[in-house]
């Protein structure tokens, strides 16, 4: 009987987890796959990136700190998703975030901001330095749109936000001193500015446009508009620099916003701007497509050439060199191309493809990586094979040139010009956009002497290469190629008889690619588990040939996409603090003890009533 015992007990102890339901441990699902992803028009936070992403950011943050398997907070996730996707238009003054402290590596993070409760909002100024922030209460999307509200107005009064629309009430008695372009709402008494201020914090996406609000306590100002009506009125400096009001349609926020763009730009291809689609996420530099421009460039392009030598190797070391200098990314990242770039530089005669894919993979780790592939913001196109990498070139491009203004010495803007013609003669695949691109530095690229020169030079040639390419197979329908900057985001770039205005062109870029108008939403995270390519990723050791023209480069760029999704390795579930290796081993040792509980059983019990019964046996034949 005790055996039999015994025997069942190894059997329970052998019935896999799932049975009793806990095999979904395994797969990752507490605190890992969380409720949120990059799709979701906002940040997802780890330990790893949350201190270095605040202490830089130029803006306000509003984080929700939730729980994986926290039922309220599964039920919280759509309206946070709605709050977050109605809001993104103000990422000029507030972004939106999370931090999953189900997840195991997130545990000192949440503790750091006493987070007991779940969810959790707080609000975080700019560069955060010890705050424990502000926290949010009431979790309805217009309350948390006012608390919004008042806490970017505060930060901008106390001058730790800077923008062309002034959030606080305006009591001048005259018409504020404005640009070419401005707005101004007038609201009723009684009213806290909630309307005004949403559309200012929506407009702020165009900073070449003055926003201002008032009420109709400002006597003086009501006396020099007239005592406007109905409220709220909104009234516009248009091209021909008049005040007038607008007549509005609705009281719809969307609306609103809408007709004060058609009016102040006076454009019939204004579309939908005014929708949730703001130009905000087309119209800006984003940090995910320079990475990834940047990884698909090294893995790919450089990677795929079998041999490495002469001018090919002398202008990769260029390169990357330059990139370690002027690429304004992450820390993580910038190591990442310091060390490469010394590692290259060791490489006198020649460098194998395979042995530089073999270096790019395996050297990751917290201080030092290079993210894989993910999906593209600005860059991406209306289908796969549209915009991408060549877009996020472009943009990288761009940003290292302006980068090279800083403290320009006065050879910055032909050296970094020089390492880009040095990559796209020798690296970029497709033939004719290569030998286009060096026919333009063949022309003109002598005459740059400075770090500005360089970026209206770098500005022409892509308004060359738009402009020849405008119509072409390559063009995304949806994005067709057009002159940079358009009047609707930089009228002042452009002289009243419609040419370029330089001076104004290159303040915009300046700004446009600078590091404080940079976007790091959708970054990849380095969380102490390698992000693994696709096991099809490394297929390109050997260099393949020539792209005859740029519909064949879209095309390949498209069939390698798949290849390039990183799939990040889940980790290990935990159970009352013990890890999947904890619990392994203690099966292991149970299932030992019940072995060694059987022998005991054996020799103790069996054993021993076969020696009684041979001794009773004994007894009696005596």
């Amino acid at each position: 009987m005790a055996v039999r015992q015994c025997i069942f007990f190894g059997f329970l102890l052998s019935i896999p987890l799932s049975s009793f339901g806990l095999s979904s441990l395994d797969n990752g699902n507490i605190g890992q796959n969380g409720l949120y992803n990059e799709n979701d028009h906002l940040t997802i936070f780890t330990d790893v990136n949350f201190g270095d992403s605040l202490g830089a950011s130029g803006t306000a943050w509003i984080i929700q700190f939730y729980n994986t398997w926290c039922g309220h907070c599964q039920a919280f996730a759509p309206t946070w998703k709605q709050f977050a996707n109605e809001v993104q238009s103000w990422h000029k003054f507030i972004r939106v975030g999370v931090v999953d402290c189900a997840n195991e590596e997130n545990l000192g993070l949440c503790r750091e901001f006493d987070v007991q409760l779940y969810p959790t909002i707080k609000m975080f100024p700019p560069r955060l330095q010890g705050s424990q922030g502000t926290t949010v209460l009431d979790k309805t999307p217009e309350s948390m749109k006012a608390e919004v509200i008042s806490f970017v107005t505060q930060l901008q009064q106390s001058q730790q936000l800077s923008s062309s629309m002034h959030l606080g009430a305006y009591m001048g008695p005259t018409l504020p001193a404005v640009r070419q372009n401005a707005v101004l709402i007038v609201d009723s008494e009684s009213e806290l500015g909630l309307f005004p201020r949403q559309i200012l914090l929506a407009l702020s996406s165009y900073e070449v446009i003055d926003g201002y609000w008032t009420t109709i306590r400002n006597v003086a100002l009501m006396k020099v508009l007239g005592s406007p009506t109905p409220l709220p009125a909104v009234f516009i400096r248009d091209e021909s620099q008049n005040w007038k009001q607008l007549k509005l349609t609705s009281l719809s926020l969307q609306e609103a916003i809408k007709s004060i763009l058609a009016s102040i730009m006076t454009t019939s291809k204004i579309g939908d701007l005014a929708s949730n689609s703001f130009p905000s996420k087309i119209m800006a530099v984003h940090m995910v497509d320079m990475e990834n421009g940047i990884s698909y460039a090294l893995r790919h392009e450089v990677s795929s050439h079998k041999v490495i030598s002469g001018e090919d190797l002398l202008s990769l070391q260029i390169f990357v060199r330059t990139l370690g200098r002027y690429f304004p990314g992450r820390k993580e990242v910038r190591q990442y191309l310091s060390e490469l770039g010394e590692w290259i530089q060791k490489h006198d005669d020649a460098l194998d493809g395979e042995t530089l894919e073999s270096y790019l993979a395996e050297k990751r780790n917290t201080d030092t990586f290079l993210p894989y592939h993910t999906d593209y913001k600005a860059c991406k196109g209306s289908m796969p094979r549209y915009r991408g990498y060549p877009c996020s070139l472009w943009t990288l491009f761009h940003t290292l040139t302006v980068s090279a203004t800083v403290n320009d010495t006065g050879g910055n803007g032909k050296e970094v010009l020089g390492a880009i013609l040095g990559y796209i003669k020798h690296f970029f695949s497709c033939r004719e956009c290569s030998e286009n691109f060096q026919k333009m530095a063949q022309e003109s690229l002598h005459m740059v002497s400075s770090g500005d020169e360089g970026v209206i030079w770098l500005w022409r040639a892509h308004n060359q290469a738009n402009k020849r390419l405008s119509g072409d197979v390559s063009e995304d329908p949806q994005h067709p190629k057009a002159q940079f900057p358009p009047k609707t985001i930089c009228p002042e770039c452009y002289t009243p008889n419609g040419m370029w205005d330089e001076g104004h062109v290159l303040t915009f870029l300046k700004h446009f690619y600078g590091p404080e108008s940079i976007t790091h939403d959708g970054l990849q995270q380095f969380n102490g588990k390698l992000e693994q390519r696709h096991k099809n990723a490394g297929n390109f050791a050997s260099k393949p040939a020539p792209f005859k023209n740029k519909e064949q480069h879209k095309v390949a760029l498209q069939l390698h996409e798949d290849s390039l999704r990183p799939i990040v390795l889940q980790k290990s579930f935990t159970v009352l603090g013990f890890g999947s290796g904890d619990i392994t081993f203690c099966l292991g040792l149970y299932f030992i003890s019940g072995a060694i509980l059987v022998l005991v059983y054996y020799f103790l019990v069996v054993r021993k009533r076969k020696w009684f019964k041979e001794l009773y046996r004994f007894h009696r034949l005596v």
